[in-house]
């Protein structure tokens, strides 16, 4: 049976962007570090006892800090059409503390990202998280629980954005609690969550942009049934209602409030071979309390295929289509398409090489105006041995915007232009 574990946790809970957080992680158990030899861990998952690092163990609690330091250079910080450049020096710390015992588990992480750009300190910024996630085995069933608060950054080269004079600031936090009963090859948990985002104003072109208009509050109850057909392949049924509560509703006089109802099938095939199949699909309707605003309705698609051709190779395909919240005032929703591919090679057993792509769309919802956005890159990571790895990459992106560009919440002010930038990084990683 699928079991959420610590480790799962983890990732959901501070390794995600939650405005953004794939389905598939909330509802089907993601790959667990360390599992062995198994086939469908991958190159990044697998346990490496020479390199990886050790923490420090206090009885049931281990202490991992980390500390990532970068340097390197961006010719398009403010992705604009006449590109400005700038070096970037960026320091990422993590500490996490995790807890295992027979029955109960649970894990404590605090970030911090600090970017700073010394030729265009207006795009630099710092983003940090805290959360605490965990699981309480009862019998056989299972009782989730997670808090965490995210400080992320809206950036000059996101989707979804207007043109933006510097970085944006927007915080969300969010309580997770699930309850996993288990009927031999059956569960079923109900779930509930609850996400406030708040915003952060600033100003685009010179002139003052209040996006005060988005902060809400979303109740999410739901529930997810799951049969096993056999061992490592699962049947799951997910029901799902958001219902958003808006505490301003900018210039426009009408309420953004909502309610989104989405019902997916999907199936998790882990099996001891060389693909691991991974798929929710259904339908989403989001409905508005005002008839100002036209009911939104699409198929709704999670997907991602890992494939371990080899013990030393991994790809992986992620696919997703949802409904998402607007920064524009007049749109109130979007529809957001991604696709992702990532190539993993362990090339020796301390040499790893990474190579990816990806594809996305933003298009809002009563407009014909949209944005896409094409990425590349590639990177190798040199595990010098327990306590320090050294990262040089390299990351292409490219912005496309169409349609009518004057979104947002003063006239006149379009979303983010037309862009390309290149990143080069190298990236020193030191861990106890």
């Amino acid at each position: 049976m699928l079991l959420c574990t610590s480790t799962a946790l983890l990732t959901l809970v501070v390794l995600s962007r939650p405005a953004r957080a794939q389905l598939l992680d909330q509802y089907i158990q993601p790959d667990i570090y360390g599992l062995s030899t198994e086939p469908s861990v991958t190159v990044l998952s697998r346990a490496r006892p020479a390199y990886d690092s050790l923490g420090t163990r206090f009885g049931n609690v281990t202490v991992r800090p980390e500390l990532l330091e970068s340097i390197g250079y961006e010719d398009n910080v403010t992705a604009s059409s006449k590109p400005h450049g700038s070096a970037i020096i960026e320091t990422n710390a993590r500490l996490q503390g995790v807890y295992d015992s027979s029955n109960l588990n649970g894990a404590a992480t605090l970030t911090v990202d600090d970017v700073r750009y010394p030729s265009q300190n207006l795009q630099s910024y710092t983003n940090w998280t805290a959360g605490v996630g965990g699981s309480y085995q009862v019998g056989r069933d299972l009782l989730i629980a997670s808090v965490d608060h995210v400080n992320l950054t809206q950036t000059l080269q996101d989707l979804d954005v207007p043109q933006l004079d510097q970085a944006l600031a927007y915080q969300i936090n969010t309580v997770r609690l699930g309850y996993r009963i288990v009927f031999t090859r059956l569960f079923v948990q109900p779930n509930f969550s609850i996400a406030d985002y708040t915003y952060d104003n600033g100003v685009a072109l010179g002139r003052s942009y209040l996006q005060s208009f988005r902060n809400r509050t979303v109740y999410t109850p739901g529930v997810t049934v799951g049969y096993e057909l056999f061992p490592r392949a699962n049947l799951v049924l997910v029901i799902r209602d958001g219902i958003g509560k808006y505490t301003a509703n900018g210039t426009s006089p009408f309420t953004r409030d909502f309610n989104d109802v989405s019902v997916l099938g999907g199936v998790d095939i882990n099996p001891a071979g060389l693909i691991r199949y991974r798929l929710l699909g259904g339908y989403e309707v989001r409905t508005f309390t005002s008839a100002a605003y036209k009911t939104i309705a699409q198929p709704t698609v999670e997907a991602s295929i890992i494939w371990t051709p080899t013990g030393l190779t991994t790809v992986t395909g992620v696919a997703a289509r949802s409904i998402q919240d607007s920064a524009s005032e007049t749109t109130v929703g979007l529809t957001e398409s991604r696709v992702t591919l990532r190539v993993d090679h362990e090339l020796q057993r301390n040499v790893l090489l990474r190579g990816s792509a990806g594809y996305a769309v933003d298009e809002y919802a009563g407009s014909k105006t949209s944005q896409t956005l094409y990425t590349a890159g590639a990177g190798v990571t040199y595990l010098m041995n327990r306590n320090m790895q050294v990262t040089a990459s390299y990351d292409f992106t490219s912005r496309r915007s169409s349609g009518n560009l004057n979104l947002g919440t003063l006239a006149g002010q379009p979303i983010g232009a037309s862009y390309s930038d290149n990143r080069y990084l190298v990236q020193l990683r030191l861990a106890l």
